[in-house]
């Protein structure tokens, strides 16, 4: 404890000096903890705006979309007879179409789906109830909306019962809401709707009465949970393949794999960005050496008076290294206290709810304290090892 009183005394005299060294460590660990932070939240978040855009199944189509190719009814059933993997397989046609409502014309995304879509989309009912398997069947003009949709064109959320308009060959179709889906709670979709409409499902029958036509240009399949499913995507291909024999080649989308993807290189981007920062630590490793060697001269006198009086090279090694410990441990606390702050403050700003790692925390702590006195050691070292004699008569 003597060591540590002696050195937190050493670093008072020289306050600014001491700050600005706090300062470098401090700013250092703030960026790899900031940077860290959004990372991990970051793609909480966007994994949970991605899943609430629609699928996280397999979904099929065809390579070539000016080919005019289209699956029909019958090619939902070969899937769904020659698959077994495949717990559910749905047409799903994704068209973008003028919706009149409450005196509004808006853009939106619509979506036929059948009484099977909460198996294969990830749709949340906030009000209303989902499409039966009958309703579907009798291609009833019903639909299901957002919540962010109902808030934007009724200025509320449970809007079931009203009423909208969905364009189809210059004449606006009735349909009845009959649920509202839940929408993100994160701030990212207020980013997200900037660029991606909001989405209405509509029975794939009433699409298929309004148009003429059954056919469809995707399929939504929901795989077994205890099936690998790149052997149940070769087998969709294939029997796809004999079916158009060679009209057009096929690609299945796994969302789940897009999204590791997608981890992936924000985790390389944060191990860049991690890095960028670590190396801010090392240079303030670099000051805190150059400043401590600045220091053993200056005290040079002091340091012999110590030796005289019986004080051993350990000793001083130990204070010195101590006051690089203390300098710091007080940099990297008050860098972590900041970053989190910075996280938390984001979070607050955008609605994304944050969490942040202890075990992180602790690691990015512990790394910079070992950068601070691993550089502590060549001043340490050589205050260590001056003579008594020549350290009294140094100038």
């Amino acid at each position: 404890m003597s060591t540590i009183r002696s050195a937190f005394r050493n670093i008072c005299r020289k306050k600014t000096r001491t700050a600005m060294i706090v300062l470098g460590v401090a700013i250092g660990v703030f960026s790899i903890v900031l940077i860290n932070g959004i990372s991990t939240n970051g793609k909480e978040a966007i994994s949970t705006q991605i899943n609430g855009m629609g699928l996280y199944g397999l979904s099929v189509r065809f390579e070539d979309t000016n080919s005019g190719l289209c699956f029909s009814q019958s090619d939902v059933q070969l899937v769904q007879k020659n698959v077994p993997d495949a717990e559910v397989v749905m047409p799903l046609s994704v068209e973008y179409r003028n919706v009149q409502a409450a005196g509004q014309q808006t853009g939106c995304a619509i979506w036929g789906v059948d009484a099977d879509a909460e198996e294969v989309l990830d749709l949340t009912l906030l009000y209303g109830k989902p499409f039966s398997a009958e309703q579907v069947r009798k291609g009833e003009r019903i639909c299901l909306v957002g919540e962010d949709y109902a808030e934007a064109v009724f200025g509320r959320k449970n809007v079931v019962g009203k009423t909208i308009g969905v364009e189809y060959n210059d004449i606006f179709e009735e349909f009845t809401i009959w649920g509202v889906l839940k929408s993100s709670e994160s701030g990212l979709q207020e980013l997200v709707n900037t660029y991606v409409p909001s989405f209405i499902y509509l029975p794939n029958q009433a699409i298929y009465d309004i148009t003429g036509s059954s056919n469809t240009q995707r399929m939504a399949i929901k795989v077994r949970e205890d099936v690998d499913s790149d052997l149940v995507t070769e087998k969709i291909v294939r029997l796809l393949e004999m079916k158009f024999r060679g009209q057009s080649e096929f690609v299945v989308e796994d969302i789940n794999e897009q999204k590791e993807s997608f981890d992936g290189i924000l985790s390389t981007v944060t191990l860049i960005l991690t890095v960028i920062g670590g190396v801010s630590l090392v240079v303030s490793g670099l000051s805190i050496m150059t400043v401590m060697l600045v220091t053993v001269r200056e005290r040079t006198k002091e340091i012999g008076i110590k030796k005289s009086i019986g004080a051993s090279n350990q000793v001083i090694l130990l204070e010195f290294l101590a006051e690089a410990l203390l300098v710091t441990l007080t940099g990297s606390l008050i860098g972590s206290a900041l970053g989190v702050a910075g996280c938390y403050l984001g979070g607050s700003l955008y609605n994304i709810a944050i969490t942040m790692d202890p075990g992180m925390l602790l690691k990015i702590n512990l790394f910079a304290v070992i950068v601070g006195v691993a550089f502590g050691v060549v001043p340490a070292m050589k205050a260590a090892r001056l003579k008594p004699l020549e350290a009294l008569h140094a100038d």
